[in-house]
């Protein structure tokens, strides 16, 4: 468990790496415009996950619950390649035609030509076929608890698309070569990553296309795809009204703000990568006392961590964002977007653990329904807040609705599952660490605010930082004085084999 999460982590840590170090350098060789269109490539990939239809975690799940069953794995692994191939083929084939309208309504720029941006179009159709189908791999070999396997692939991955082709852009500063090489590099490591799924799943048997085993996981998949669909508009529905409305710049430094606020997300993120196929065995043994323990446990460790990310880039926004882009312009256009979408991802981090009960139990209803009202309300508010208060504005609806559905989302899952323990994941799990962790940093803040930035960031962030870690795991301790997680999970899998 614990190595899982360690190489989750590593992961993690390199996508941290490939944004937050690369992005300014497609900004200094392309322009701010041209990482514009880089990022509304990224919005095409998060929403066209719905395209995935499901099927990438069914396939996780199914792997996690079935390792053994070897026969089993490959025909639904076989099965499902072939719906994937269908869904690519469409993807590419809309974008391809879609690229002129696209171009016309979503990404006027003063810098690209029309003809260069319907093109670009065109081959983020081809990259993101290709990148579908290693997202439906790497996710069997998470599920079979390849995690290490599975995250070397994902570094190894990402540094050549996104590290590699900074080194191209230096020598030839061109957006259709960045493309170029996303195409290419999403071909090797789908090989990759089919390969190594393929082989940790060999057996003696011919895989052959099976329609009934389609059928038995089509409500968990459609479940899954209508969750996929509302999250993706959930996630990027800000980002396409933005770039409808206002320019490519002003587009560019909202998409650089949502990048730097989405830290608490990405750091807890691993957590829940690990724990996932534990609950998912947990709960099929049906071991009430080990799901709370767990559950509890992981909830307030998930909190406190992404509260304390999230309050130290709301207080220290526009130092953060200097350090990270030394570009004083950029950094005063992102600090009010980077400040609410901050506390947005808090709210969003901490709604992991019910989220994950909910997919363990293979309750998609409530989740579903949530996210559906999100965007009812979500077109509304961001069209009246981005006309009353611009730029900035884009960012409030975010913060509203991930407050709100933090609050529903625990309630509704944690009474149907683990009844009576709503008040504890409130109180203890999310409350406490949360106020201590905003206590100290707004102290260090205050303490520090006479120093220049990014000075009182030196001083102040390491060690408001290293207060609250103490803090927390000396509560944590007090909470959980049985709190080896490590070998609870031990216990359980012992249990399960």
């Amino acid at each position: 468990m614990l190595k899982n999460i360690l190489s989750n982590y590593i992961g993690k840590v390199w996508g941290f790496v490939s944004v937050y170090v690369f992005i300014p350098l497609y900004i200094k060789y392309l322009g701010i415009e041209a990482y514009g269109i880089i990022n509304f490539y990224t919005v095409l990939v998060t929403l066209l996950l719905f395209a995935d239809a499901g099927l990438s975690e069914t396939l996780g799940r199914e792997f996690a619950r079935s390792s053994e069953d070897k026969v089993y794995c490959r025909n639904l692994l076989y099965s499902i390649e072939r719906l994937y191939l269908v869904i690519t083929l469409s993807i590419v084939a809309a974008l391809f035609f879609l690229a002129p309208h696209i171009a016309d309504n979503w990404l006027s720029s003063r810098t690209t030509p029309k003809h260069e941006i319907c093109l670009c179009l065109r081959l983020m159709g081809v990259s993101i076929a290709f990148q579908f189908f290693s997202t439906l791999h790497n996710s069997g070999l998470m599920g079979l608890q390849k995690q290490v396997l599975a995250n070397t692939i994902q570094i190894s991955w990402s540094a050549f698309r996104s590290g590699l082709v900074v080194a191209v852009l230096f020598f030839s500063p061109n957006l259709l070569i960045f493309f170029y090489w996303q195409i290419g590099s999403n071909i090797l490591f789908f090989i990759i990553n089919r390969y190594q799924l393929w082989k940790q799943i060999m057996y003696k048997s011919t895989p052959v296309f099976d329609k009934a085993i389609l059928k038995n996981i089509g409500k968990f998949a459609l479940g899954m795809m209508l969750m996929a669909v509302v999250a993706a508009l959930n996630g990027q529905l800000d980002k396409l009204v933005v770039s409808k409305y206002l320019s490519l710049k002003q587009f560019s430094y909202y998409s650089l703000g949502g990048n730097l606020a989405q830290m608490p997300v990405i750091l807890v993120n691993p957590l829940t990568l690990a724990v996932l196929p534990i609950i998912n065995k947990i709960v099929h043994l049906k071991s009430r006392r080990e799901l709370k323990n767990i559950f509890h446990q992981y909830a307030f460790i998930i909190t406190f961590l992404s509260s304390l990310l999230g309050f130290i880039l709301f207080f220290y926004a526009k130092g953060l964002a200097l350090l990270w882009t030394g570009n004083i312009e950029i950094a005063t256009n992102i600090e009010g977007v980077t400040r609410l979408l901050a506390l947005a991802s808090i709210f969003l981090a901490i709604q992991y653990m019910p989220y994950l009960l909910a997919i363990a139990n293979g309750h998609t209803r409530t989740n579903l329904l949530l996210s559906i009202l999100c965007i009812i309300l979500l077109l509304p508010l961001l069209y009246f807040f981005i006309q009353t208060f611009g730029l900035v504005g884009a960012a409030c609806p975010s913060l509203i609705l991930n407050a709100l559905v933090f609050l529903v989302l625990g309630y509704i899952i944690i009474n149907n599952f683990l009844k009576g323990e709503y008040k504890t994941w409130l109180l203890k799990d999310v409350a406490l660490p949360w106020i201590i962790n905003l206590g100290i940093v707004f102290l260090g803040y205050q303490l520090t605010s006479y120093l220049k930035h990014p000075y009182n960031i030196l001083v102040a962030v390491p060690v408001s930082g290293i207060c609250c870690l103490s803090l927390n795991f000396y509560l944590f301790g007090k909470m959980f004085p049985d709190n080896s997680i490590n070998k609870t999970v031990n216990k359980i899998l012992q249990i399960g084999i």
